[in-house]
């Protein structure tokens, strides 16, 4: 196994075809008269990871899985995150999925699917669902 997001994984088949990571801070800006402004750290962003991931039909269900990613990023719940070296990266949710066809049947069914799966690190409290908010609130 590559990772393993919630209960999804990507095994060594399948696999990454790229890993991606976006770390940083949060910097406030501060003016000054007559100078160029100055900058203070005030603390860190959450991280964010990008996977492209493809799946095949040689090796499991493009289709299932493809839903079953669907399914993880319509609940908004924070998923654990772990590498398949054991190295746990956090707790995530999906912001973003997006889904190629590379290869189908004649039929349209999917052969070969490539995914990209934008990952956002939850900090909140995991005993907590995340909900969706209606606006306006009622």
């Amino acid at each position: 196994m590559l990772a393993i997001l919630g209960e999804i994984e990507v095994q060594l088949q399948t696999g990454f075809t790229a890993l991606e990571a976006t770390l940083g801070g949060e910097f406030a800006e501060q003016a000054r008269i007559g100078r160029k402004p100055g900058l203070q750290w005030v603390g860190d962003k959450g991280d964010e990871y990008r996977l492209s991931v493809r799946f095949h039909q040689q090796y499991c269900q493009p289709t299932a899985q493809w839903q079953r990613l669907q399914a993880a990023c319509r609940a908004h719940q924070a998923l654990a995150f772990v590498l398949g070296n054991g190295e746990y990266l956090g707790h995530f949710v999906i912001s973003t999925l997006t889904g190629r066809t590379l290869l189908a049947h004649a039929d349209g069914i999917a052969q070969c699917l490539e995914v990209d799966i934008s990952l956002r690190e939850f900090t909140g409290d995991l005993r907590q669902p995340l909900s969706r908010r209606r606006w306006p609130p009622h």
